[in-house]
């Protein structure tokens, strides 16, 4: 049996990264797309739509920290 996979992101994190490279607003807009592509490059497969949607089986949590989300994902592998 293969152990889970456990990603947890920051959208503050991504938020600063992207300022650096684009305006404060559009900045905003692309958090996230780019909260999704940091899962997926952690090994967090998804469905093919917008939006956080996992394959199952999967468990998510959020945890609002200052105005930002933190979130985990714990996904079994497929």
């Amino acid at each position: 049996m293969k152990n889970p996979i456990v990603a947890t992101v920051n959208e503050k994190s991504i938020y600063l990264r992207l300022v650096k490279t684009m305006e404060p607003y559009k900045a905003i807009v692309a958090v996230p797309k780019e909260v999704k592509a940091e899962f997926e490059r952690k090994g967090i497969q998804f469905f093919d739509r917008d939006g956080l949607y996992p394959f199952v089986p999967y468990k998510m949590t959020k945890e609002r920290v200052g105005g930002w989300l933190t979130i985990t994902i714990k996904q079994d592998p497929l």
